[in-house]
Formats: C-alpha cells, structure tokens, sequence
C-alpha cells in the first residue's frame, strides 16, 4: 500500500503542512513525522494543537487501511473522525 499522508489546500499553499507520514508494516500503520520551529506553542514547546492533529491524522489513516483490509477493498474508505479529546498532562519539551 502507498504511503499516507494528511494535506489540505493550505498545507500545499504554505508548504508548512506537518508532512506525518503514515506506513504500513507489517499489521501495523506506523506514523513518523519531524516537529519544526513553527510547531512551537512557545519556545521549546510543541503547540497542544499539533499534537492532536497527528493524533487524529495518524489514527483515521490506520482506521481507514484496516476497513480497507477487512473488505478487501483495493483503496481505502473515506473516513472523518467523529470524537476525540486529548488532555495534555504536561508540555511536549523539543530541542531545536
């Protein structure tokens, strides 16, 4: 299967998208992706924001490829994330 990736219009307009990378190994769709210095909520410090999108991002595409699977499907199905809800306990430290 191809790789995976979130994009919206004003990711491909900017080129400042987060680039998350989705990839099947095996059973498993496993996410890669690189915090850059626009990432930052404040110095050092991963925007809350970022971390739920590639939270949400990461988990529709691994939904997606297994409804693929279990239908036999050659494409995955369009899926949209219902609910989620993410409670930081603290934050997301970066070294540039």
């Amino acid at each position: 299967m191809p790789r995976m990736a979130c994009a919206s219009a004003a990711v491909r307009a900017t080129r400042k998208g987060l680039r998350i990378k989705s990839v099947v190994r095996g059973d498993e769709v496993v996410a890669s992706w690189r915090a850059e210095k626009h990432h930052e909520a404040f110095a050092g410090a991963l925007s809350g924001g970022i971390a739920g999108t590639l939270l949400d991002c990461h988990a529709n595409w691994t939904a997606a490829y297994h409804l693929m699977r279990r239908s036999a499907a050659s494409l995955p199905p369009c899926t949209v994330t219902a609910e989620y809800a993410v409670k930081p306990g603290h934050p997301a430290y970066h070294r540039w």
